[in-house]
């Protein structure tokens, strides 16, 4: 059954940033049938508590995703535990580079948190809002997610092999997603990973050494 996904990027210290990697998840789950809202979230946005608790209530999203990085993580914590209070039933998920980090001890650590992925973005994203589409998802393993059962056991899902073309991928640009009209700055990916080891990078890792690039007649 279709349902509705809010995907949420938070730049604290900063002016809202083009939220490039929600919006290509964003794409996926639109072509999954679903309705999506991607929400940029910075220092000279105007929101309270209040208010998001509101719109939270008024789009009423099954699921809810939270780009992790170490800038944010205190915050996106406070959004999530508010999520939580507003949407019970609502599965939390979390991506970016500070989430793929021990999952379990995450979990553990975050019990305002529902799934932490573990792998590429649009993979998982399949997989997370399948299940919970589905129903019973606090019960069986996701690929490229970690998951907290009702027991409160962490639950590794298996690892997925990264496409090697990822022209496969919607854009949020061209799909409508993601609105340039609205933003500041539109920014595209043309490519993913790299083959250095720069031992305070953790990018060569989270894609295997390889660089895969987008097609020239993609990005044109």
């Amino acid at each position: 059954p279709a349902m509705r996904v809010l995907l949420v990027d938070f730049s604290p210290f900063g002016p809202p940033v083009t939220p490039i990697s929600l919006g290509n998840l964003g794409a996926v789950v639109k072509q999954l049938g679903h309705e999506v809202r991607v929400l940029g979230l910075g220092s000279t946005s105007t929101f309270s508590p209040r208010g998001m608790a509101a719109f939270l209530a008024d789009f009423d999203p099954r699921v809810v995703g939270f780009g992790l990085y170490q800038r944010n993580l205190l915050h996106v914590r406070a959004l999530a535990a508010l999520v939580r209070r507003v949407l019970p039933e609502a599965a939390v998920v979390l991506g970016g580079p500070q989430a793929t980090f021990l999952p379990g001890s995450a979990l553990a650590a975050m019990p305002e948190v529902d799934f932490v992925n573990r792998g590429e973005g649009e993979l998982t994203i399949q997989g997370v809002v399948q299940a919970v589409a589905d129903g019973g998802w606090r019960h069986g393993p996701v690929p490229g997610a970690t998951l907290r059962t009702p027991e409160g056991e962490c639950l590794d899902g298996p690892a997925q092999a990264l496409p090697a073309d990822l022209d496969g991928y919607p854009s949020p640009w061209l799909g409508g997603v993601l609105d340039p009209g609205e933003l500041e700055e539109s920014i595209m990916l043309t490519s993913r990973g790299c083959c250095n080891r720069c031992s305070f990078c953790y990018t060569p890792r989270a894609f295997g050494q390889r660089i895969r690039s987008q097609s020239v007649e993609r990005v044109l």
